[in-house]
């Protein structure tokens, strides 16, 4: 209708390994902390982390299944929401980290995980006008990811819950002001769930100038 829209889609899709995950060595980005009873560096401090290449990366291959709603239940109100389902086999994955065969360095692979990924969720958007010069807006995003076929393998670095909530402000004709905050809920980091990475919450300010 004019002023709401469902969809629902059933897809196959297939994404096939990047250049840098399959044939390149890269730093991933942060350092990793060296864990205790280890002889190969310092317990308890930190070093380099690197991911190695893997040329024989397969593609990954899943059913998703998705319905979705965007529209205007209220006036001043926009809303756009999808809740989903998918199914994957030969999913990108990384191994635990390796402070063993490389001394000094924490190693990680591109691998593809064993069994059927499963992945379940929802996202969320809001956005309310109070005013012509004010609005607020809320984005959200819940994850549930498993592997369906070995319930103790548990995926690094994906949290739950994922969420950022905004003001414009639109102070004059050529300046806007945007306050908001960003929140990562917690998520594991290694296989094995024995050790997690906190979650936390990020305030940002911006001002855009448009002549």
């Amino acid at each position: 209708t004019e002023d709401h829209t469902w969809r629902a889609s059933i897809a196959r899709k297939t994404r096939f390994p990047s250049f840098k995950q399959a044939y390149s060595n890269y730093a991933a980005g942060n350092e990793a902390k060296c864990p205790s009873g280890a002889t190969t560096c310092t317990p308890g401090t930190y070093i380099p982390s690197m991911t190695l290449q893997n040329p024989g990366l397969a593609p990954e291959k899943a059913m998703h299944y998705e319905l979705g709603y965007a529209g205007r239940p209220l006036a001043d109100l926009y809303v756009d929401a999808s809740v989903y389902y998918s199914e994957s086999k030969d999913s990108f994955g990384r191994t635990d980290r390796d402070f063993v065969t490389y001394p000094g360095y924490a190693i990680q692979q591109n691998v593809n995980l064993d069994g059927k990924t499963e992945r379940k969720g929802l996202d969320l958007s809001l956005n309310y006008t109070f005013a012509p010069r004010l609005s607020v807006g809320l984005n959200y995003s819940y994850l549930h990811i498993r592997n369906k076929d070995d319930s103790s393998y548990r995926f690094t670095d994906m949290p739950e819950h994922f969420g950022i909530a905004y003001a414009d402000i639109r102070a004059t004709e050529w300046l806007t002001v945007t306050p908001s905050i960003e929140y990562r809920g917690s998520s594991y980091y290694d296989t094995k769930g024995e050790d997690k990475n906190p979650g936390y919450a990020i305030t940002n300010l911006t001002f855009s100038v448009t002549p």
